[in-house]
């Protein structure tokens, strides 16, 4: 950063920046106030646990399960 100053300047704040960034409230676009998505008769809920953002949803087990979101990948025109 130091000895490319012009560069990082250019690069800061792109969507290369934002490509991968620990989810947290700066970062997360998703809706997570509770939200129930229902897709192909499996239900999935976006909520909030403490400062965590979780999922909760069918596991490979068939069985439903919270999952924590650690990352977000992209910013616009998706984020998964």
């Amino acid at each position: 950063m130091d000895c490319h100053q012009k560069e990082y300047k250019s690069w800061e704040g792109s969507h290369h920046d934002l490509a991968m960034k620990i989810a947290d409230t700066n970062t997360v676009l998703g809706d997570f106030n509770d939200v129930e998505f229902v897709h192909k008769g499996i239900s999935t809920r976006f909520f909030k646990n403490g400062k965590d953002f979780m999922v909760n949803t069918e596991g490979p087990d068939d069985k439903y399960h919270d999952y924590k979101v650690e990352y977000t990948f992209g910013v616009e025109p998706l984020q998964q």
